[in-house]
């Protein structure tokens, strides 16, 4: 029972419509592909319309433009986004007969002018990229009644002005689907189905948001234009581009003042410098000869009382060499009085 239940979990249950398309492609490859059409459905209203605003001076075709750039993108991820991806495809394709019936009415060749080619030529590629994804992913061809009915239900269900919110083939026309051509609504892919759909949902919203952000200012400031205050803003514009566009200038000269500002404080810097340099140096030297006439005035007291001190050595030597010539003298007067005596006493005797 349990390995029965995890078998049931994990394989999608696939409609009977959606095994007409599953003999060469599976469900995630389908959808895969159906969502890859409406990146492809976007590209060709872009550039359509890229190509209508350069054919076009009029603000009215211009605002037309962005306002089908608009309509589109949310319509697109809507057809292509379906929990079912041949509803998806067969919406997509229902998107495509809306706007080609559009383009080919009165207010649409008004909207875009003489730049209707363009638009007509982009639908016309991608009903062959839609008919190239279903041929490669059919094995029964859907039946000449479901055309029937897809091309009369885009009929009753008409695109009628910019910017335009477009019914859906879930609505009504897949009730009939599923019917004759074999359950077609019914879910499939489980949960993993649904996490494909959000990432896949979440991947357009990512690729057009910045666009869709950019069309919305242009086409504020085109309404913008036309309002009875726009020549007041205009004017107001203008002025502030004056002041823009003389910035630089004014730039430029507060740089060279700031410039001959900075300069003229460095040569006040170096002017300072160099007369601190000089007192200092001044000091050093008044410094310098003030030790040199201390060590000078050291040196002639150690030399002066060096030469005291030898010339009391001197006295004091000669008076030692008269002290002891005196008693030398002295000595020798006692001997030669000692010898007078005994050279007395000596002839005495002999006498």
């Amino acid at each position: 029972m349990l390995a029965l239940a995890t078998g049931c979990a994990h394989v999608p249950q696939q409609t009977g419509l959606e095994q007409q398309f599953a003999g060469q492609a599976s469900t995630d490859e389908l959808r895969t592909q159906v969502i890859e059409l409406a990146r492809v459905a976007l590209r060709e209203i872009e550039s359509a319309a890229d190509s209508i605003d350069a054919a076009n001076a009029d603000p009215m075709v211009r605002r037309n433009t962005l306002l089908w750039r608009l309509s589109s993108v949310p319509a697109a991820e809507e057809a292509a986004l379906r929990e079912d991806p041949v509803i998806a495809l067969v919406d997509l394709n229902a998107f495509r007969i809306q706007t080609s019936d559009f383009l080919a009415s009165p207010v649409g060749s008004s909207s875009f002018a003489s730049g209707i080619p363009f638009a007509q030529r982009a639908m016309e590629r991608l009903q062959v990229a839609l008919d190239t994804v279903a041929v490669q992913v059919r094995t029964k061809p859907m039946s000449p009644e479901a055309h029937d009915r897809l091309a009369a239900w885009a009929r009753a269900h008409p695109i009628e002005e910019l910017p335009f919110n477009r019914s859906s083939v879930i609505g009504e026309l897949a009730v009939w689907m599923k019917t004759e051509e074999g359950g077609l609504g019914t879910a499939v892919g489980g949960i993993q189905s649904s996490m494909d759909r959000i990432e896949g949902r979440v991947g357009l919203a990512n690729e057009y948001a910045v666009s869709q952000g950019t069309w919305l200012v242009q086409l504020a400031a085109l309404d913008v234009g036309r309002s009875p205050g726009a020549e007041q803003i205009m004017s107001t514009l203008s002025s502030t581009r004056g002041l823009v566009e003389q910035t630089p200038g004014l730039l430029d000269r507060e740089r060279v003042e700031a410039l001959a500002d900075v300069s003229r404080q460095r040569l006040e810097t170096l002017d300072s410098l160099a007369v601190e340099r000089d007192l200092v140096l001044a000091a050093l030297d008044d410094q310098r000869k003030l030790l040199q006439a201390a060590i000078d005035q050291q040196r002639r007291l150690i030399m002066n009382g060096a030469d005291s001190i030898r010339a009391r050595a001197t006295v004091d030597g000669f008076r030692m060499m008269d002290r002891l010539a005196i008693g030398l003298g002295e000595v020798f007067a006692v001997l030669m009085a000692v010898g007078g005596l005994g050279l007395l006493l000596i002839q005495r005797r002999r006498a």
